[in-house]
């Protein structure tokens, strides 16, 4: 990760890359295995236009191997059995967002727009079984939407030598699917 800061640091630049290298073996004969690489990468900028406002965006990409369970799982929780499918396929994801955060005293408002298209997304999908689960990849899918989020520094705000700030976050999702349906 590459962190540069110009026009006295009021414009910053950041950048990274990461690397993965897998292997994931279920053994005694419940399921496969997987081998499996993966470079990923994400660029930010950030503008500082006031002392109170600052402007953000970013890309970035994602990738996650499916776990455990979801490879070769089979057990039961309230009720539900969850048998793993040893064929799913790694996530995939690339987000964009963008945001603005204001900071007036010990107050901190902030909220972003952000877009997620991923591909091999992993869902839970009932089987022909009663309350019997599985996992499948889905193709393509797109989850995008804002998150807010408000914070109060009270030692900020009382002149205290320490930091309690409580904070409410939220997200609302506008879209939330799947290409194929």
């Amino acid at each position: 990760m590459a962190k540069l800061g110009v026009l006295d640091r009021r414009l910053i630049f950041t950048g990274g890359i990461r690397y993965d290298d897998y292997d994931v073996e279920i053994g005694n004969n419940e399921g496969g295995s997987q081998s499996t690489d993966n470079f990923v990468g994400n660029l930010g900028l950030a503008f500082q236009v006031t002392e109170m406002i600052k402007l953000r965006a970013a890309w970035g990409q994602g990738f996650v191997m499916p776990g455990a369970s979801q490879l070769a799982g089979n057990y039961t929780s309230w009720g539900s059995t969850y048998v793993g499918n040893p064929d799913l396929d790694p996530e995939s994801s690339e987000t964009f967002e963008g945001g603005i955060d204001v900071g007036i005293g010990s107050l901190n408002l902030a909220v972003t727009y952000f877009e997620t298209d991923y591909e091999d997304f992993i869902e839970t999908v009932a089987t022909a079984t009663a309350n019997t689960y599985t996992y499948n990849n889905v193709d393509n899918g797109t989850i995008d939407g804002f998150e807010w989020e408000i914070s109060w520094d009270m030692g900020k705000y009382f002149e205290w030598k320490y930091s309690i700030a409580p904070y409410f976050k939220g997200t609302y999702f506008t879209t939330y699917e799947d290409d194929s349906d």
